[in-house]
């Protein structure tokens, strides 16, 4: 029992020491690019090209739960939600 709880406490301070904050670097510089005749049908793939470093990019489709309005939403009231 006691090395259970000694492993339990280890464990905690462990996991409450790696918690820090991180500091984020804004400084990004990227450029995005599509095919020189930028011209696509629908169901074609299209490709992008990504020059310098981005990080992490997020990207919209624009498909129903995937609209740039909803970019910051961190919370969905439950009246809004129609199926799960």
């Amino acid at each position: 029992m006691k090395i259970r709880n000694s492993i339990y406490i280890l464990t905690v301070g462990a996991f409450l020491v790696s918690c820090n904050d991180l500091d984020v670097d804004d400084s990004v510089d990227f450029n995005v690019s599509l095919a020189s005749d930028n011209t696509y049908e629908a169901g074609d793939p299209v490709v992008f090209n990504f020059d310098g470093n981005p990080d992490y990019i997020t990207w919209w489709s624009g498909e129903e739960g995937h609209k740039y309005a909803n970019r910051e939403r961190t919370e969905l009231p439950l009246e809004e939600i129609e199926s799960v």
